[in-house]
């Protein structure tokens, strides 16, 4: 099974360097790449899976800490209006000195 093309440099009849023949990678190639470096993939795939619940984690955290501050603004707002009130109820009613 013919799994991609690899650039291979090879010298050619002329002594010249750079010159590159596609070369098809075959199955027996992955799994030998695969086999020896089984703990180097495993860690790979380890540290992305790792990254990605983070990612997860944390913008579901993020969210949470949107809707909670939301609310805290509006009972911040709703408490400004009860001291305006209380201002504007104090200035109608208070005899001035």
């Amino acid at each position: 099974m013919d799994l991609g093309i690899v650039r291979r440099p090879e010298v050619d009849p002329g002594g010249q360097r750079g010159i590159h023949h596609l070369i098809p990678i075959t199955m027996s190639q992955v799994r030998t790449f695969v086999t020896e470096n089984f703990k180097f993939l495993v860690v790979i795939i380890s540290f992305l899976v790792t990254m990605y619940a983070q990612h997860t984690t944390n913008t579901s955290h993020i969210a949470e800490l949107t809707i909670r501050c939301q609310s805290l603004e509006s009972k911040i707002q709703d408490q400004y209006d009860k001291i305006d009130a209380i201002k504007s109820w104090i200035r109608r009613y208070s005899r001035p000195l």
